[in-house]
């Protein structure tokens, strides 16, 4: 994810660490804490992955071309899903 993203990637040391973003997301909507530092109080940081540079361009350039492609394809959405349909209803009569 790191090297996707191009920012650190921090491990804490909680399993239920989406739990933890959930109520902090929550108390923060009822304005019962004024911003999310809350947490560094809460939990410690286990791991570090730090992205790599070069990965990093990489990813870019293939999201640049996955980008294109879905923009190419886009219009063709709508018939590929009534292939894929009719593709299923069809196995379903042959049982």
């Amino acid at each position: 994810m790191a090297d996707i993203m191009g920012n650190p990637v921090l491990i804490p040391n909680v399993i239920e660490s989406s739990a933890i973003g959930a109520a902090v997301l929550g108390l923060y909507a009822l304005e019962i804490i004024e911003d999310f530092y809350i947490v560094e109080q809460w939990i410690q940081i286990d791991a570090r992955h730090n992205p790599d540079e070069q990965n990093h361009a990489i990813y870019q350039q293939m999201n640049r071309m996955f980008n294109h492609i879905y923009d190419v394809l886009q219009p063709d959405f709508a018939h590929i899903a009534d292939f894929q349909r009719n593709l299923a209803l069809s196995a379903k009569t042959e049982v």
